[in-house]
């Protein structure tokens, strides 16, 4: 097997962590320099090689997995890498909406190297990068890869993402939800649905919004039901049956039901 060695520049000294990573088959090794700088790595197969000591790197090493290759000096601070590019963006929907509080993720090496929330106006930036190839994400839904950055570029990458609201599981088949403007007058609602509920199909009758959700019919009684509950059932896909009304108005319809 080969090996590549090398001796660093201006590290003051220190016993300081240094990396090989291998551009042919992508592992990394981890090595410390010596007092004097000098480093080594050994059991490497034949391909191309990089050493980075933290934003300083050396490019264009090979070996052909038999010798010993003798990497140039690596000078601190001279091998380094600008960092200057960004990649910011918009996220919104189809309709191109803002699309806020998405979780967006930046993949380099195949690794999550920063995360970002899109704003109220939807947008997001990754800034500070150094050069390669970059990929966006957010989840597993939705990504843009092969992002080329050089270190000093801008590149503005938008996406089109809309989270999917969870839909209730439908455990109940009917719910009876009631509601009045006045709680005083609740268990008078009671005593009136009481004879008519009895001729009715199977279900719970109570005061839950949330426990409503979960039914596939939800029957709305009481004139304390405002149209805010309303969009939030059908949001969960409920089957809506309208009686509200006070106790005269729902006792008239309760009459001509049955």
């Amino acid at each position: 097997m080969g090996a590549i060695v090398g001796r660093v520049e201006g590290a003051g000294g220190e016993q300081r962590a240094i990396k090989l990573i291998s551009e042919t088959y992508g592992f990394i090794r981890h090595g410390e320099l010596t007092q004097d700088g000098q480093y080594r790595f050994t059991n490497l197969p034949a391909g191309r090689y990089r050493v980075e000591l933290d934003d300083d790197i050396l490019v264009g090493l090979e070996t052909d997995g038999q010798s010993v290759t003798e990497a140039p000096l690596l000078r601190v601070g001279m091998g380094r890498e600008p960092r200057n590019s960004r990649i910011s963006g918009r996220v919104h929907d189809a309709a191109d909406n803002p699309t806020p509080n998405a979780t967006l993720s930046l993949h380099f090496r195949d690794e999550v190297i920063a995360t970002a929330q899109s704003g109220e106006d939807g947008r997001y930036a990754f800034e500070n990068l150094g050069p390669g190839v970059y990929k966006v994400a957010i989840g597993d839904e939705v990504s843009v890869a092969d992002i080329v950055l050089d270190g000093g570029n801008q590149v503005t990458v938008d996406l089109l993402y809309a989270p999917i609201a969870e839909t209730p599981v439908k455990s109940l088949d009917r719910y009876y939800l009631l509601l009045m403007a006045d709680d005083a007058l609740a268990p008078e609602l009671m005593r009136l649905i009481a004879p008519w509920l009895a001729t009715q199909p199977a279900g719970p009758a109570g005061f839950s919004i949330t426990e409503a959700q979960f039914a596939q019919t939800v029957v709305l009684l009481g004139d304390g039901i405002p149209e805010s509950v309303i969009a939030l059932l059908q949001e969960a896909q409920c089957e809506l049956v309208d009686m509200r009304g006070g106790l005269l108005e729902l006792a008239r319809r309760l009459a001509e039901r049955s």
